[in-house]
């Protein structure tokens, strides 16, 4: 999942923002991209497109465009400690059925626990390397059914690449992580990640998938990572798939199924696609013997490239959106049991020409977290979009208008809302560190996912 880590902006409203980008110059606060999306058309990342700190970095239309790589920050400064209210007991009954039978098979309860927790459906909070202290001392489990530990990095011929993220995947703070999710009866799922956003890129990953041997030494060694860090499946992110190898990444897919099965009982597997996803077999790799699940990464159709300014995860507008994507996979053989849509933890700022909504923009911005993205709306004056449903600000700074659009709480809301009426298997955000600490969108989670316990009436 590669997702667009932005460069932290912090409460800057009254110190001009659209002084800061624009005297910085924009692009440095996007950073390197390796390469542009397809003129007029917004690409979709499972978090965006870049690499987390300590670590190297990390379809629809007829066309699928590529994604925007963007370096992650430094690291992510850990909030202060705050109380995790405790999850409800195992017994608590969902207030609706499992997603699941009536649009394709459903979900194996015994690869995703969240009924367990008593949820409505399964929540994934991806949580990259500089975030793990973060999970460990003050992240709220209790509307979360997977943790998922952001990545370890494959390489071409097979093996797990051992770098810092390797190094932070066997270290203390990860096991710390892993074993707080557990007692709060979370599942902890490791993901994989392979990008192909340039030429050399997109060598690595051919060389991996093209060759049944490199295949089956990389499934064996995530298959036995899984058991020996004691983690509950995998999350598999190959972005895109190079042209022509789609089938081969089914068959990497089936092949690791058959060594999870073979390792452990019940270990979860997901593989993540892009909001344009013409370069993945979708009904393939949620087959028999393929994956549990699909994870859309429900986010970046907007962003650095985008000519106007709106929302980077539209649920409606006259572009391709969401909603678009959700109902374009249903249609291309994935049952709504077994899909899974991201939702982002962060907004898009850019300089525009006018404060209208969707004014063009006259610069690149920069993506925002969420935490950040509140603070900034809690000093202007907000706006809501019926259409993309989601918040939107537009002010002056030294004469330069500069938008925010931002998932709220209200937007989320909106979002969840709509895949629980759609009967989707679940949700999950990039990057559940970019809430800062439990808050206003904790508590959104919460209100949308957690199931109310049945009360019976008092006999009379």
């Amino acid at each position: 999942m590669r997702p667009p880590t932005p460069r932290p902006l912090r409460v800057l409203a009254p110190l001009g923002l659209a002084a800061l980008l624009l005297g910085v110059g924009l692009a440095a606060l996007t950073g390197p991209r390796a390469q542009t999306p397809e003129p007029g058309v917004a690409s979709s990342s499972p978090g965006g497109a870049t690499e987390s700190a300590g670590a190297a970095s990390a379809a629809g239309p007829s066309s699928p465009p590529s994604r925007v790589p963007a370096p992650s920050p430094a690291g992510t400064p850990s909030p202060a400690v705050a109380p995790t209210p405790s999850p409800p007991g195992p017994g608590a009954s969902p207030a609706t059925p499992p997603p699941g039978s009536a649009a394709g098979p459903p979900h194996d309860p015994a690869k995703f626990g969240f009924a367990a927790k008593g949820m409505r459906g399964e929540v994934m909070a991806f949580a990259t390397i500089p975030e793990l202290a973060y999970v460990r001392d003050a992240m709220d489990f209790s509307a979360v059914s997977t943790l998922v530990f952001f990545s370890l990095q494959a390489g071409g011929d097979g093996a797990i690449v051992h770098d810092s993220r390797w190094r932070a995947w066997n270290g203390p703070v990860f096991d710390a992580v892993r074993d707080r999710a557990h007692a709060a009866g979370t599942k902890v799922v490791v993901s994989i990640s392979r990008f192909s956003w340039s030429p050399d890129e997109t060598a690595v990953t051919s060389a991996l998938l093209g060759s049944s041997a490199h295949q089956v030494r990389f499934a064996a060694e995530i298959a036995a990572e899984v058991v020996r860090r004691g983690v509950d499946g995998v999350d598999v992110d190959l972005e895109p798939v190079p042209a022509g190898q789609a089938g081969a990444y089914t068959a990497f897919v089936r092949r690791l199924r058959s060594a999870l099965d073979a390792a452990g009982h019940g270990l979860q597997l997901t593989v993540a696609v892009t909001g344009y996803y013409s370069s993945y077999d979708v009904r393939g790799l949620v087959a028999p013997g393929a994956a549990d699940a699909i994870y859309l990464m429900g986010y970046h159709y907007a962003g650095w490239w985008s000519k106007r300014a709106g929302s980077n995860a539209p649920l409606g507008g006259p572009g391709y959106d969401v909603a678009d994507t959700i109902a374009k996979l249903r249609a291309d053989g994935v049952p709504a049991g077994r899909l899974i849509v991201g939702v982002p933890y962060y907004g898009h700022l850019w300089p525009t020409t006018s404060g209208a909504l969707d004014a063009p923009t006259i610069g690149q911005g920069s993506d925002i977290e969420l935490a950040s993205g509140l603070a900034i709306l809690a000093t202007v004056a907000s706006h809501w979009d019926p259409v993309q449903r989601v918040t939107w600000a537009a002010w002056r700074e030294n004469g330069t208008w500069v938008q925010l659009y931002l998932d709220d709480p209200r937007a989320l809301t909106a979002k969840w809302a709509h895949f629980l009426q759609l009967g989707l298997l679940g949700t999950g955000m990039w990057t559940i560190g970019f809430e800062g600490t439990p808050g206003a969108a904790n508590a959104a989670l919460r209100e949308a996912w957690l199931a109310r316990p049945h009360v019976p009436s008092r006999a009379l």
